[in-house]
């Protein structure tokens, strides 16, 4: 049985250079990490992300092998390049995608890789996909926020369109919340454990209310963790919609159906860093077995745990198994090659 997992992040030299030399954050610091916001740090120096996230070549694949992974797909961890100014925005998406190409073409059997874009410079952007697309990347990775901006906003409706012509994912991954609330608990608060979540679920819902999966109904969203809590809230976010309130101003949007049916018709899992088995057949109770996909959220999660949730569950048929494992990231248009 072949393993696909759909998140395995990576940086670059040029990145953190980049990063480093910056006095406003997004910004790197040997001692401190990851800067998000002036007042949120990941420490990925000190506990060892850093050399894990520079690996793409045979540290990486070796862990793979012990793990059973049989193929990753890498993006470039958060921030990416999304929150920067366009200039900056576009040398490192440039770079992250050359460099992931690179690593792709080491290993073509192993390693496949998501865009980087800048979608603060919508144009660049559309040419970058088709650059992309000739180096055999698929899919793109971008953020729950550009730190100023989200992604419903229509001057990023360009790069959704043609995301949706070329049927090609787009993988929301959290970053740290641009809600000052959350982010004056710390990291814990402002990051995996609650505002990371908070944030996806808030960018989906804004999608929603613009009108995005109305003019592009045909949009497929990769939300990692198992949908970021979606299929629990399935009915939930219908609430207001059923109660004749729903719709905001025409001013800020508008939108045709109940939320559910978004979460529904265009939204994919991953698995990434969810590993209670009960979250895990919610659902796939909730939106079916062939929207789940594995992820092991490397390195910030302990990738055998990712594989094992599924692999070692003796309740899931080995049909299920296999769905999760491989067959419905290949229907997404990964790992064409396996």
């Amino acid at each position: 049985m072949k393993i696909v997992d759909l998140e395995h992040h990576f940086t670059t030299p040029f990145t953190l250079d980049v990063m480093s030399s910056r006095t406003d954050t997004p910004r790197f610091d040997p001692v401190k990490g990851l800067g998000y916001f002036e007042d949120t740090w990941l420490p990925i120096s000190g506990i060892g992300f850093k050399d894990l996230l520079l690996d793409l070549g045979e540290g990486r694949i070796k862990l793979m092998d012990d793990c059973g992974i049989d193929f990753a797909q890498m993006s470039l961890t958060a921030p990416g390049a999304d929150s920067f100014d366009a200039e900056t925005s576009r040398a490192v998406a440039e770079d992250a995608n050359n460099t992931i190409a690179a690593a792709m073409a080491k290993y073509p059997d192993r390693i496949g890789g998501f865009m980087t874009l800048a979608p603060k410079d919508a144009e660049w952007s559309l040419k970058e996909i088709d650059r992309c697309l000739e180096m055999g990347l698929w899919g793109w990775h971008t953020h729950s926020n550009y730190k100023d901006a989200y992604l419903d906003e229509k001057c990023f409706w360009p790069i959704l369109e043609r995301c949706e012509a070329l049927g090609m994912p787009i993988y929301i991954h959290p970053t740290v919340p641009a809600a000052e609330e959350l982010r004056a608990f710390g990291i814990c608060l402002a990051a995996p454990s609650f505002g990371f979540t908070v944030d996806v679920l808030f960018c989906f819902m804004r999608m929603i209310h613009r009108g995005v999966f109305d003019e592009f109904p045909r949009l497929k969203l990769l939300l990692g963790h198992l949908g970021e809590g979606l299929p629990f809230f399935f009915d939930r976010v219908n609430a207001a919609y059923r109660q004749g309130f729903g719709k905001p101003d025409p001013a800020i949007g508008d939108y045709e159906h109940e939320p559910g049916y978004y979460i529904k018709h265009n939204v994919w899992t991953t698995s990434s860093g969810n590993f209670l088995p009960e979250a895990l057949y919610c659902t796939r109770d909730v939106l079916g077995v062939n929207k789940i996909t594995m992820a092991t959220d490397y390195p910030y999660e302990i990738i055998n745990l990712g594989v094992d949730m599924i692999v070692k569950d003796e309740s899931l048929s080995g049909d299920e198994k296999k769905a999760y494992l491989c067959d419905n990231a290949k229907a997404l248009g990964f790992a064409k090659g396996l």
